[in-house]
């Protein structure tokens, strides 16, 4: 799994362990063609005092199985989110781009 910084971590094997995409043996089907899918992953914590998880990494893996837009009933979108506040999964209070409009933090939906 990549960060921003374009690196790979030292955890990617301990992430890849616990996912629910094996690496190895059966696969599962990913196929959801009726079904819309959409993600908002934290880019990083929110601050010094905030352990990362991996939930991030471990959606990053999961989503990456997707190829094609059919999949997800051809709107399959995964968002990279600044700014999680509280805890690294509180996507709410942060800040996402879709298509050059800047969404957040709360209330201010959206700012150009």
């Amino acid at each position: 799994m990549n960060n921003s910084s374009g690196l790979s971590t030292t955890y990617d094997a301990q992430w890849q362990a616990m996912s629910i995409i094996p690496s190895t043996g059966t696969q599962p089907s990913l196929s959801y063609p009726n079904t819309g899918i959409s993600a908002w992953l934290c880019e990083y914590p929110p601050g010094p005092n905030v352990t990362f998880n991996n939930a991030t990494a471990e959606g990053g893996l999961f989503f990456y199985q997707f190829t094609a837009q059919s999949q997800a009933g051809n709107s399959l979108w995964v968002n990279g989110v600044t700014n999680c506040t509280g805890t690294p999964e509180d996507v709410e209070g942060g800040v996402t781009v879709i298509n050059t409009v800047t969404y957040g933090p709360p209330p201010q939906y959206p700012r150009a």
